[in-house]
């Protein structure tokens, strides 16, 4: 981007509408509506947010290579964003599934302490679940 010289400081060269990741003032829209065709998981849970970008690039993605990047992007954020809910989620329910399992290997036991343990320990990942959600909508950064 940029060319210096021996006799002067570095100039840097203007974007032309040409490069990826410019969008010319045509392109901007599609751009927007690529990036918020996820939002279709409203309608078709678990699998819209992935339907909808994979529409919209295959739909604006030989309109200019901008468009194509921006596609390429919102789908593979989606597809990440999928795999990482998913494993999540099972690993979730999992450890939930071992404290209510250790709860009932304990109440079968005999042992109160075991199955209170085991139980709540179950209820708790559930909430901690619930509790992560919840705090995403708010204004902080994790980061």
């Amino acid at each position: 981007m940029s060319q210096g010289s021996a006799d002067g400081p570095a100039r840097v060269q203007p974007m032309v509408a040409s490069q990826p990741g410019h969008l010319s003032p045509d392109d901007q829209t599609p751009a927007m509506l690529i990036h918020l065709s996820p939002l279709l998981a409203f309608v078709l849970p678990a699998l819209g947010n992935l339907l909808g970008p994979l529409a919209a690039w295959l739909i604006y993605r030989d309109r200019s290579a901008a468009l194509d990047e921006q596609g390429k992007e919102a789908l593979n954020f989606q597809i990440s964003m999928w795999i990482y809910s998913t494993l999540g989620l099972l690993i979730l329910l999992g450890l939930a599934g071992l404290g209510f399992l250790g709860g009932f290997a304990g109440a079968a036991a005999g042992s109160d302490v075991l199955a209170g343990f085991g139980i709540f320990s179950g209820v708790g990942l559930l909430f901690l679940l619930m509790l992560g959600g919840c705090s995403c909508t708010s204004s902080r950064s994790f980061s």
